[in-house]
């Protein structure tokens, strides 16, 4: 069966969806499959991957090009409701089937982005919400792309039973456990993502100043996106017991897991977090202030999930100082990984619905 993946590309763009979609096509491609990559604004002039990728944009002559040159028998879509209506449609005009893989909670709400109130002065009111309603009807408008959409492959049973589809599968993301080894001379915790206000970075600053006293590092890794926050890791640089180590390839990030105490999460609810499933692999707990995704981590025991700031500060002070309990927790995680986020297991899931999907 020949498969198209449509997302941006990990070498474009370092993200947990693209990971994802990259750690699947391989497998795919080196199994009974053809695959091509459709790299939505790609930008390399070559992509050192073991399937080919065709770098363009979501409108009808690309589309048209890739289909025409690849004949795909299916889409695995990946790409969250960006320009979802009317990429279906010309999908679906060409006789290919769609999938769509679920990577963020937005991709299940009909309206995703808030409308903006807050703004002060009569003409920052209206740039304000020209400029939040415009996502939030764009959202709108390609949700409707699902009435057209052939199946969905949620990561969450939070996820299920949200979406109009056919039919819907679970299949949780995979791991790679390879990695580049890393030295630290102190003990340390990690905190691993982009730099943004849904990450709430600032937490983990506010914590490290907190626990200054522990005798533990506290290291940061991940893009900074604007201005803001490459000021706010300056100011935090002051201390000694913070470092920003800046971004890090997926295999830097579980060389730093490996050697880390554990990892601390401060980010509001988006998808599956990759860093999760990463630290589990390398048997670490994860301590996260506000996400537990299907309870996962208090039902498998694999770290705490505190819910407010104070119960936050404490339980990443109980794992700082019980060595015991770190390995407990650790043990079970790197098992509830190996267990769960089998690439092989999950690849060989995505291709038996992709081949029920095309057969059906």
């Amino acid at each position: 069966m020949k498969i198209l993946f449509v997302n941006q590309h990990f070498l474009d763009v370092m993200g947990g969806s693209e990971i994802q979609c990259h750690l699947l096509a391989a497998y795919l491609a080196r199994t009974e499959h053809e695959v091509v990559y459709f790299a939505v604004n790609g930008m390399q002039l070559q992509y050192d991957v073991p399937y080919p990728v065709e770098p363009g944009r979501l409108c009808w002559n690309d589309i048209h090009r890739i289909v025409k040159t690849y004949a795909p028998d299916l889409v695995y879509w990946r790409f969250n409701k960006r320009r979802l209506l009317p990429s279906v449609l010309m999908f679906r005009l060409l006789g290919v089937r769609v999938v769509f893989a679920v990577s963020h909670i937005n991709d299940v709400r009909k309206w995703s982005h808030k409308v903006r109130f807050d703004a002060i002065g009569r003409r920052e009111k209206c740039i304000q919400r020209y400029k939040s309603l415009r996502p939030a009807l764009s959202s709108r408008i390609n949700h409707a792309g699902y009435h057209w959409v052939d199946g969905v492959v949620a990561q969450l049973k939070q996820q299920c039973g949200v979406l109009v589809a056919k039919k819907e599968i679970i299949i949780p993301n995979s791991v790679d456990e390879s990695y580049v080894p890393f030295h630290w001379e102190k003990p340390f915790v990690l905190w691993a993502s982009s730099l943004k206000a849904v990450k709430n970075p600032e937490l983990f600053i506010t914590l490290a100043k907190r626990l200054k006293d522990k005798g533990i590092d506290f290291l940061m890794a991940g893009k900074t996106v604007n201005s803001h926050y490459e000021q706010l890791i300056k100011e935090a640089a002051v201390s000694d017991n913070f470092h920003y180590l800046g971004t890090k390839s997926y295999q830097e990030l579980n060389g730093m897991l490996r050697k880390s105490l554990f990892l601390v999460h401060t980010c509001e609810p988006e998808g599956f977090p990759n860093v999760f499933i990463q630290a589990w692999s390398q048997q670490k707990p994860v301590v996260s202030a506000f996400y537990d995704p299907d309870n996962m981590i208090r039902k498998g025991g694999l770290g705490f999930c505190s819910g407010d700031v104070e119960q936050f500060v404490l339980d990443v002070e109980r794992l700082i100082a019980k060595s015991d309990l770190r390995r407990e927790m650790g043990s079970r995680a790197e098992t509830f990984a190996r267990e769960t986020f089998s690439l092989e297991r999950n690849g060989r899931k995505l291709s038996e619905f992709l081949h029920e999907i095309y057969q059906d």
